[in-house]
């Protein structure tokens, strides 16, 4: 697996706000060690997200 795509598998659907189409990782609730994965991926685009499963993109610096 590429370290450009994280593949997370775990319903992050009540954190996935549609309108930035983002995963609101700062909310009280959120599961910290899935955070802490996402933050280190740093900018990202969204791939998929379901209930099942969640695939974040790293966005490539030029």
């Amino acid at each position: 697996m590429s370290d450009d795509l994280l593949v997370i598998k775990y319903n992050l659907l009540p954190w996935y706000n549609e309108l930035d189409d983002r995963i609101d990782v700062e909310q009280v609730d959120f599961p910290t060690a899935i955070r802490e994965r996402i933050q280190a991926l740093g900018e990202y685009n969204l791939k998929t997200v379901t209930r099942k499963e969640t695939q974040l993109e790293k966005i490539k610096e030029r």
